[in-house]
């Protein structure tokens, strides 16, 4: 299925921006601050992967995004609708799915991109765009920034590269123009 099509195989009538992520990587909290970030001029709705908590959830829905759970497995193509989501409503989905899978955005905290870009990105699937998470660790970590940046783009030429802190805000606006200009022409 086409990440970003807003008519896919189940005509899908939302823009879908799937996201994988390692664990530990912060994906919760850096879609939450993307939500953050797009939260005016677009309506959301945020589907968690399996091991998501009631908790997780329930932060999004008390900031007015529909949040929904599912199960390991689950495909976007079995429908909003299904899950409770009303297509009309929404402009945006954003779906986690499993790491093995292709998907629009693919997030690693910068500290496990450090570990892997000595040794290449190994069977990390392919992705429009990669966050490295987490980038207000850089420094502590004792690596530097533009050298980090350089290995990552070396690393994934394809895929347009973020350094992202959702606790700093740090390369969220760049994320959000993003993805406002990957799904204009469905938005």
């Amino acid at each position: 299925m086409d990440v970003g099509a807003r008519n896919s195989q189940r005509q899908l009538s939302v823009a879908l921006l799937t996201v994988a992520a390692s664990p530990h990587a912060g994906k919760t909290s850096l879609i939450m601050a993307l939500v953050d970030q797009l939260r005016d001029q677009l309506n959301m709705a945020v589907v968690l992967g399996p091991d998501a908590t009631s908790a997780e959830v329930e932060k999004f829905e008390a900031t007015g995004v529909a949040a929904r759970a599912v199960a390991a497995g689950s495909e976007a193509e079995a429908g909003l609708s299904a899950l409770g989501l009303d297509e009309d409503r929404l402009d945006l989905v954003i779906w986690e799915v499993s790491w093995e899978q292709p998907c629009a955005l693919r997030v690693l905290s910068t500290e496990e991109a450090l570990e892997m870009l000595p040794d290449g990105p190994g069977a990390m699937p392919a992705a429009e765009a990669v966050a490295l998470n987490k980038a207000d660790t850089i420094e502590r970590l004792g690596a530097d920034r533009a050298a980090l940046a350089a290995d990552a783009a070396r690393l994934w030429p394809e895929s347009r590269l973020f350094l992202t802190s959702a606790t700093t805000g740090a390369g969220l606006e760049a994320m959000a123009q993003w993805v406002l200009e990957r799904f204009s022409s469905v938005l």
